[in-house]
């Protein structure tokens, strides 16, 4: 079963474009800026989108859909990857460089 990754524009002094990848969370009690602290530790550059409402987390980031699941969990995160895209609406974006 091939997964669904959808690139970002490149970022200053990326030659490539940035996997975007999208998880549905079943439990997690984290807000955007602590998910993005700790997708940092992956990618210093990682950003996410968070609509906690309908429990769905967008990553832009260079890190593997694996490296990302493990780091949700270790954050008590229940999170599978989504294979088609959705818009995430209402949600709340953060770089991690606001903590």
């Amino acid at each position: 079963m091939a997964l669904l990754h959808h690139g970002a524009p490149a970022r200053a002094g990326h030659s490539h474009t940035v996997p975007t990848m999208q998880f549905e969370l079943s439990a997690c009690h984290h807000d955007a800026a602590s998910i993005a602290i700790a997708m940092r530790t992956l990618d210093a550059h990682a950003t996410v989108t968070l609509d906690a409402a309908h429990g769905r987390l967008e990553v832009l980031t260079q890190a593997s859909a694996a490296q990302v699941l493990d780091k949700l969990q270790g954050l008590g995160c229940t999170a599978k990857l989504l294979e088609q895209p959705v818009h995430i609406s209402g949600g709340s974006t953060c770089c991690g460089s606001c903590g």
